[in-house]
């Protein structure tokens, strides 16, 4: 592994450093606008907005989410008052 003083010469570094930065960011507007699941909850309901999926099986398919961890999600934005499922 190479020398701290000599990663800022290593661009996949750097690439990845800057990803998790940028993603624990995001993660603290999430939370300070209230999506308590930080990026996952604001993905969602971003995926809801745009691409307006028909079924939680193709909302999962494009947050990349198994289905667990998306009924969580979903949950969560329910009792949030910020989805509502449909039958």
């Amino acid at each position: 592994m190479p020398r701290a003083r000599d990663c800022s010469r290593d661009l996949a570094w750097l690439l990845q450093r800057n990803g998790q930065r940028l993603q624990a960011a995001t993660v603290r507007v999430a939370l300070s606008h209230g999506l308590a699941g930080g990026l996952r909850d604001y993905v969602v309901l971003v995926l809801l907005e745009q691409e307006k999926p028909r079924t939680q099986v193709e909302l999962g398919q494009l947050a990349g989410l198994d289905k667990t961890t998306l009924m969580a999600t979903l949950d969560r934005l329910e009792r949030a008052g910020l989805v509502e499922r449909k039958l």
